[in-house]
């Protein structure tokens, strides 16, 4: 016959023993970050981090270190929106940095972050149009989730007001006014 064989559960490898660069990673994680680390360390460990196939790894060493134009190539190659649109802010790229930010999906963890970056880039920009709009529904609707988010949202109300975006200055200030109901 032509059936074939129940396909078998396949056996989990087991997870490689730390290498040096992790020992190393988890190191400077604990200690502020790879910004402390010296240019040699870094450099050893985003080498180690590549032979070994972990480009997303160099990337965030080499982010958090500051070489922001290094980080980009790999975060664009490994589709990592909003790490690349951090790098391109970092590096004063903001029409660049807020059309990679428009890209975050709602479902990335990161997609609150990214909208709070997208409000200062829109407003630095003077831009506030549909296709803005769109990308921070979601994150109006939900409103600030603590009292440090009112004023980017107060921010955003005022840029909506100016561009005339009524409605999504006063969801924004609703928003707010869920969370400090006193505020004038």
């Amino acid at each position: 016959g032509g059936e074939s064989a129940a396909p078998t559960e396949r056996a989990r490898a087991p997870r490689p023993a730390p290498s040096a660069s992790d020992a190393e990673s988890d190191r400077y994680k604990a200690e502020g970050g790879w910004r402390n680390a010296d240019a040699a360390t870094t450099e050893r460990a985003i080498t180690q981090f590549l032979e070994g196939g972990r480009n997303a790894a160099a990337a965030r060493v080499a982010w958090e270190a500051g070489q922001h134009a290094r980080a980009l190539e790999w975060f664009i190659e490994l589709g990592l929106k909003y790490q690349a649109g951090s790098c391109l802010r970092s590096l004063g790229r903001n029409a660049e940095a807020l059309a990679m930010l428009l890209e975050v999906p709602q479902d990335d963890p990161r997609y609150r972050r990214a909208c709070l970056d997208v409000v200062g880039l829109a407003k630095e920009l003077g831009r506030l149009d549909f296709e803005i709009d769109r990308f921070l529904s979601a994150f109006v609707a939900e409103g600030p989730k603590d009292l440090g988010e009112c004023p980017p949202y107060l921010e955003l109300a005022e840029h909506y007001a100016s561009a005339g975006f009524a409605e999504g200055a006063r969801r924004c200030g609703e928003g707010v006014l869920r969370l400090m109901p006193d505020d004038p």
